[in-house]
């Protein structure tokens, strides 16, 4: 199964420009709630904040991914970047409780990658390999949203690829696995998370209108785990 625009046509979708500036707000968002975490200072406000940086990213990853081949190799640089990230992962958030062998955000894409690209190209090879690593990820995945996150992927790609009635289910499900990702937190990150998460997509869905890339592009994993790294080695030095 080859999941292509096609799948798209009876919606509207992000143009390439809307999913860049929701990934730059999200990331600001990611990067503050790291450091509210980190520091220690733990402000609630901060963490609210910080709750719509994932769906955001899910959002954007299942317009892109609903959109081309995945292909194995672009994949395997992702596996290679969330390794190099997990190191600083670690440091960041050992005083947490995060042991070193729990994973980073980018493992879920990953893992959810190649479910999708099993998905794409059903074979015994791509069944074995993504049936792998689910089984390596969900015990390991306790700091990174554990299977709620690999559903906010799943309902992200699957809202992508619906139209009609099924897109309108879609969203439903999607909007509840954004409540559910935040739950263990309380009801207050659960709504922060969903209500500012969609008063991004608004906004920028109604002012953004120009499709051109903005001048970073493909740039989330590798200033993701460089952000980690910096901020786990001045945790170190202090």
């Amino acid at each position: 199964m080859i999941i292509t625009d096609t799948a798209l046509r009876d919606f509207p979708a992000l143009n390439a420009r809307q999913g860049d500036i929701l990934k730059l707000v999200a990331f600001a968002a990611m990067v503050v709630d790291h450091l509210n975490t980190a520091s220690g200072l733990n402000d609630i406000q901060l963490q609210a904040v910080g709750r719509l940086a994932f769906p955001l990213f899910a959002l954007v990853w299942g317009y892109n991914i609903t959109r081309r081949s995945v292909t194995q190799g672009t994949l395997n640089r992702l596996w290679l970047l969330a390794l190099l990230a997990q190191p600083g992962f670690w440091l960041t958030f050992r005083h947490t409780g995060v042991e070193w062998w729990q994973v980073n955000i980018l493992f879920t894409f990953a893992v959810m990658g190649q479910v999708v690209r099993f998905m794409q190209e059903s074979s015994q090879r791509t069944a074995f390999i993504s049936l792998l690593t689910l089984c390596a990820y969900v015990p390991a995945s306790g700091a990174s949203y554990e299977l709620r996150g690999l559903l906010l992927l799943m309902m992200s790609a699957l809202f992508c690829l619906t139209t009609g009635r099924q897109q309108i289910l879609a969203a439903a499900g999607l909007a509840m696995s954004v409540l559910l990702l935040n739950a263990p937190s309380g009801g207050v990150m659960m709504l922060s998370g969903l209500l500012l998460s969609l008063m991004c997509l608004t906004v920028t869905c109604r002012q953004v209108k120009t499709d051109g890339r903005l001048p970073v592009a493909r740039w989330f994993a590798h200033l993701y785990g460089l952000h980690l790294t910096v901020i786990g080695g001045v945790l170190c030095l202090v």
